[in-house]
């Protein structure tokens, strides 16, 4: 709300101008101080962000899928876990059935060290059976997986249109 004040003609306000600018000025002032009293009330008693009365994290949900009578996850089943996000190489490693090591073709076993793990799903007899394969490098060589991406997916259309 704007307020109106007089406007002078000249520079010098008299004695009654003054006191007049003097009270609309301290009356404006009142009515800023009750607004800012109002909307710290307001404020005091709510978070300024809403907040919702469950929790929506992954492990929140597993936790209401668990209290729900849900069925545990099985290590057996790898596909099915039943937990929602990244599984760590860790854990798929332990659900392989068979680790292989890899080590650099034409260089000495005992001069490499321990890269990384892979864990992929190999076809044996007619079912996807889990490997993984502990990478041992020297220097900044070391063996590819047979018939394994590199670790990212770069360029996997054009590896799936010359299988096919």
């Amino acid at each position: 709300m704007a307020v109106k004040r007089p406007q002078p003609k000249s520079k010098t306000l008299n004695i009654a101008q003054q006191n007049k600018l003097v009270q609309m000025q301290a009356d404006k002032i009142q009515q800023l101080e009750d607004e800012i009293r109002e909307l710290k009330a307001k404020r005091a008693g709510k978070n300024p962000t809403e907040r919702l009365e469950e929790s929506y994290s992954k492990k929140a949900e597993e936790a209401r899928k668990n209290k729900a009578g849900a069925k545990p996850p099985s290590p057996k089943n790898f596909g099915k876990l039943g937990r929602c996000g990244r599984i760590t190489t860790a854990d798929k490693a332990k659900l392989a059935h068979r680790t292989e090591k890899l080590f650099p073709e034409s260089i000495d076993r005992d001069l490499c060290s321990f890269s990384h793990t892979r864990v992929a799903c190999r076809p044996e007899e007619g079912k996807a059976v889990l490997t993984a394969y502990d990478v041992y490098r020297f220097r900044n060589e070391f063996d590819k997986i047979s018939g394994v991406l590199g670790r990212s997916e770069f360029g996997i259309e054009i590896v799936i249109a010359l299988d096919s």
